[in-house]
């Protein structure tokens, strides 16, 4: 959606300028809108207008760990993973979110029983290092067994997931691609795409300002989370509210292979912890402060 200014002449709009409609903080559209839960879930109320959950909020000590392009079948990688488990067993984060690709080759024929072991071995670790406690959240990306590139995408699939892990990590989360949580007054979306590159290739005109700014401000602005046509980014239609943003989360997580980031625009934090795999780059989350530190495991 775009707005344009000009003139109408012999039928014909001639623009003088162009641009995105302007971001509406979710608190004007909760100004209009009250306590009513537009987020999703089983709740009447917005959490935010929960006291209860701002009190406990503002008590809490802990945080969330995030990363993304997390390969299990990459040794190095996998290092680091075990290292950064491992660096958190005294006091571990309230929950990890883990975002794909999480297979280099995605496409080869024992991708599937790759992935199982995978993640059967990284359970062990876990309980190995008593984090059972610690809730795990799992979101796909787009080479990730499932369905094709269409969005939102599934989970990942039950039968990849081995008796071990069903029986002793029942705080394993595996959800779709996109997903929202609430955390205490906290709405959160989480979205695992290489948005970036992919708004790059399709630009009329490279942009010269900040890309992750540019990135960020095109996703506020359309309220929607993957605003291309059908051709480039297919939607399951029946499942479009899940990528809209109406009213803007309070904490947006745009998993990205592009550079790291983390901006704060209409009163949305939005931060991408880049990617795991290339650099050991990932985030901490405090909902306290609602603040977020940049962390590197070498």
């Amino acid at each position: 959606m775009v707005l344009a200014e000009g003139e109408f002449d012999d039928g014909i709009l001639n623009v003088t300028a162009f641009g995105f409609p302007p971001t509406e903080p979710s608190s004007k559209t909760r100004d209009y809108y009250g306590t009513t839960n537009l987020f999703g879930g089983r709740r009447a109320t917005n959490v935010g207008s929960s006291e209860r959950l701002s009190h406990l909020e503002m008590k809490s000590e802990n945080s969330i760990c995030v990363l993304s392009d997390v390969r299990f079948d990459n040794a190095k990688c996998y290092k680091r993973l075990e290292k950064l488990v491992e660096g958190f067993q005294i006091a571990p984060p309230m929950a990890f979110i883990l975002c794909g690709d999480y297979l280099d080759n995605p496409h080869s024929p024992d991708a599937f029983q790759t992935l199982k072991e995978g993640l059967n071995r990284f359970a062990k670790k876990v309980v190995e290092c008593d984090m059972r406690q610690s809730v795990f959240i799992f979101v796909p990306g787009s080479n990730d067994p499932g369905l094709s590139d269409c969005l939102p995408r599934p989970p990942i699939p039950s039968s990849l997931l081995s008796t071990f892990i069903i029986q002793k990590l029942p705080n394993w989360r595996f959800v779709s691609n996109p997903c929202r949580m609430t955390l205490f007054s906290q709405e959160i979306v989480i979205f695992r795409s290489d948005l970036t590159s992919r708004l790059m290739r399709h630009a009329i005109r490279e942009p010269k300002q900040n890309l992750p700014e540019q990135t960020v401000k095109t996703i506020l602005s359309q309220s929607h989370l993957a605003p291309f046509p059908q051709r480039i980014s297919p939607i399951f239609w029946g499942w479009d509210h899940a990528l809209r943003l109406f009213p803007l989360p309070d904490l947006l997580i745009l998993c990205d292979s592009h550079e790291g980031y983390n901006l704060n625009l209409s009163g949305t934090m939005c931060i991408n912890p880049s990617s795991f795999n290339r650099n050991g780059n990932f985030n901490l989350y405090y909902p306290k402060e609602r603040s977020v530190d940049d962390s590197q495991v070498d």
